[in-house]
């Protein structure tokens, strides 16, 4: 006598019989609780992710507030030195230039949340510094940003009787 193949015995399980029929119901069940859970589960953290990009871009733009408030608390003299002097030492998060015009940078390809963190970041910046309206935030891959440090010590700097040795 020969013997169905195993696919056989299987499909004649499933489909021709009652228990196989719930096997199938519950399996579609529970596979589409699985579906639904993980869904849910994948907006709860977007939200989250989302909500905590909103609070990282608040808190940047507040230490860089900050800096920008320090500065402009110091005489229009002693400006360049300080930054000459946060150049050299590494003591800021935030590198910090005088541009006659915008700097090219390449942002992130395909990150919606740091298009979302340059948005907010742009958005606290103008409504903080309301003389500053063509501020922009960008932010580039490490490895592709480009920046060539200032001369050793710039003219402003001597005038203010500041050698950096």
């Amino acid at each position: 006598m020969r013997r169905e193949p195993v696919w056989q015995r299987a499909r004649k399980f499933l489909l021709d019989s009652l228990q196989g029929r719930f096997v199938l119901a519950m399996l579609g069940g529970l596979a589409l609780v699985q579906l639904t859970v993980n869904l849910v589960w994948y907006s709860q953290i977007e939200q989250r992710v989302r909500r905590q990009t909103e609070q990282a871009a608040h808190h940047v733009t507040s230490g860089a507030m900050g800096a920008v408030r320090a500065l402009r608390e110091l005489p229009a003299a002693y400006r360049p030195l300080l930054i000459e002097q946060l150049r050299t030492m590494g003591g800021t998060r935030f590198q910090v230039f005088f541009n006659n015009a915008a700097v090219t940078v390449t942002p992130l390809p395909g990150q919606p949340m740091a298009r979302l963190l340059e948005q907010r970041v742009t958005q606290e910046l103008t409504a903080q510094l309301p003389r500053a309206r063509r501020s922009t935030s960008r932010w580039p891959r490490p490895s592709a940003w480009r920046w060539r440090p200032a001369a050793r010590c710039s003219a402003t700097c001597r005038r203010a009787g500041w050698s950096p040795r």
